[in-house]
């Protein structure tokens, strides 16, 4: 007995403390319970928010392309939100590391050579950054980095532009009636990048050398979307293996300019990681 009257005493005097408390403010704001909580539950999301923005960042890998120019093409993956994304930058490494990779590259020109980024950062970030730091290695046919980093552990990458940045969504656009890719590239130094459009797809880029002169159609964007007509896609998906038979095909730009071209070096690679 004696106890629960201590109980109710001490819980009389708080909640005449509490009351004081409100009853200061009446005069000075319109604060109310409904205020307090509101900005409690906001200030509760905005943290969760940022946790979540927090959660994208990760290490990101490139597939190296190009001789007079560096390519990056980003591996991506459907179902993770951190690496939904097709993204193809234009970049730059120094002069010294620049050489070293084209004397690699050049010593295994089907054997795929990405970048990766050494710390953990969100792409959309990464991307929009003017440098970032990476390591340069030989990749499996999953896009995972195999053996010693090359020329250097640590070489800063400088982004001169980016061609592409592409969310990806597994349940749409459909897929195109003929196979389409992205071309990019400058004077002999072209390559493809398959356009993912739903999942599941597939992921490849090409090095091709090409017979006439794109150069002034795709100046401004450095980047335009051709099409194979001569092999099908949509009705052929889903694609697990190489749908290029030949090397020599012709490509149809989307203002209708035709050209064709000889493909030099494959990449398949990522097709496992990419689909969900």
């Amino acid at each position: 007995m004696t106890k629960n009257l201590q109980y109710l005493s001490i819980l009389a005097s708080t909640l005449i403390l509490i009351t004081l408390f409100l009853f200061s403010f009446s005069d000075k704001s319109s604060l109310d319970t409904t205020t307090v909580f509101a900005q409690i539950s906001n200030n509760s999301l905005n943290e969760e928010n940022k946790a979540n923005i927090d959660n994208l960042a990760r290490i990101h890998g490139f597939l190296m392309l190009g001789t007079n120019s560096l390519y990056l093409s980003h591996l991506p993956m459907y179902n993770v939100p951190a690496h939904s994304y097709q993204t193809i930058l234009e970049a730059e490494i120094d002069g010294s590391h620049m050489k070293n990779y084209l004397k690699i590259k050049k010593e295994n020109p089907a054997k795929p050579i990405i970048i990766s980024n050494i710390e953990p950062i969100r792409l959309e970030k990464l991307v929009n950054s003017s440098s970032f730091v990476g390591q340069i290695t030989f990749a499996n046919e999953n896009g995972d980095p195999i053996g010693e980093p090359l020329i250097s552990p640590e070489i800063t990458v400088n982004i001169k532009k980016i061609l592409l940045f592409k969310q990806l969504n597994k349940n749409s656009p459909p897929y195109p009636k003929n196979l389409e890719y992205y071309l990019f590239g400058t004077d002999s130094d072209w390559h493809l990048s398959h356009y993912l459009s739903k999942a599941p797809n597939f992921e490849q880029e090409l090095d091709i050398s090409m017979l006439g002169n794109l150069s002034d159609k795709i100046k401004e964007s450095k980047i335009i979307k051709i099409s194979i007509s001569s092999v099908k896609e949509k009705s052929r998906q889903p694609i697990t293996h190489d749908p290029l038979t030949k090397n020599d095909y012709t490509i149809t730009t989307e203002n209708g300019d035709k050209l064709p071209i000889s493909i030099s070096n494959r990449f398949w690679i990522n097709n496992i990681p990419l689909n969900p």
